[in-house]
């Protein structure tokens, strides 16, 4: 009994954390800092979840559904600790140690398993990494994630490159067995990558997975750092469109008429381009963008 309790109290601290970090503040960053947050809560919430059913030992297909990766990988099976997130100024690479800074005070073994390190303001590198212990040989496996930040087309070439640029361990863990998994999250953009061939222990969520991925999360206004100006709420078009108050009012009138027609928004972001920000002289967020 006690053990569900606390299993219980783990997975309500994960969602506090959700509403701390990100619902309480949705509005107040940018829509790329929000994705990260969100991505760091929903790895501890999964976690914790898990651990709240009984589960403690699952494979990374389990642990990570929807995600491209090899057969080979998606077997690999890790052992689950309660977890919370935790932000640092101190950033992922060769150089890091086994402990990292939470602030001027307190310092962590992010090692030690059962944190969710978010990483600040990290433009180009790791954004979300941690630890599990795997279950066959106990020996550390290291999770690193990365955000896909550009609204563009994602080929083979940007793929390898992300992965070539996460392959970094830190040098304290070298020779010592563990495991590095790197991983891009791609909710940004549409992809050509199905024929992709995955290296092992590598995953990468394509925007179409999305859902399978996230589940029911994946309509949380802060899942993806893209605002779909076809279905998204006027608040978070108020977010993305730019101009006099009376521009941007008007502008989310013709939407809310077009949404309303047999073709239920706009075809392309051309014709919104046309038909709403050059006739109107409304400017708009690079995260904008028409789902086709």
């Amino acid at each position: 009994m006690m053990g569900t309790i606390n299993a219980e109290n783990d997975f309500a601290d994960a969602l506090h954390d959700l509403h701390d970090r990100v619902d309480s503040v949705l509005f107040d960053v940018q829509p790329w800092q929000q994705w990260t947050e969100f991505g760091a809560c929903f790895y501890a919430m999964r976690i914790n979840a898990f651990l709240l059913l009984g589960c403690s030992t699952v494979t990374l297909g389990e642990l990570l559904p929807g995600a491209k990766m090899t057969a080979k990988t998606s077997r690999v099976s890790v052992n689950l600790v309660p977890s919370r997130v935790v932000k640092t100024a101190d950033q992922y690479g060769s150089s890091i140690g086994p402990e990292i800074c939470l602030d001027e005070y307190e310092r962590i073994d992010w090692t030690s398993g059962g944190r969710i390190v978010l990483s600040e303001d990290n433009e180009a590198g790791v954004d979300i990494f941690f630890t599990l212990k795997e279950t066959k040989t106990n020996n550390l496996t290291v999770f690193v994630d990365r955000r896909k930040r550009h609204n563009g087309p994602f080929k083979f070439r940007h793929a390898k490159k992300h992965f070539k640029q996460m392959d970094v361990l830190p040098q304290f863990l070298e020779g010592s067995g563990v495991r590095l998994v790197r991983g891009v999250m791609n909710c940004a953009s549409s992809s050509n990558l199905g024929m992709y061939e995955m290296d092992h222990d590598c995953f990468l969520l394509p925007r179409e997975k999305n859902e399978t991925f996230h589940g029911t999360l994946a309509y949380h206004p802060a899942c993806s750092p893209v605002v779909d100006i076809n279905s998204a709420s006027l608040t978070a078009l108020r977010s993305v469109l730019k101009g006099s108050k009376e521009a941007v009012d008007e502008a989310i009138e013709v939407i809310l008429r077009k949404r309303n027609k047999p073709s239920r928004g706009f075809s392309n972001f051309e014709a919104f381009d046309v038909q709403v920000l050059k006739k109107l002289k409304v400017g708009i967020e690079e995260n904008a963008w028409i789902a086709p």
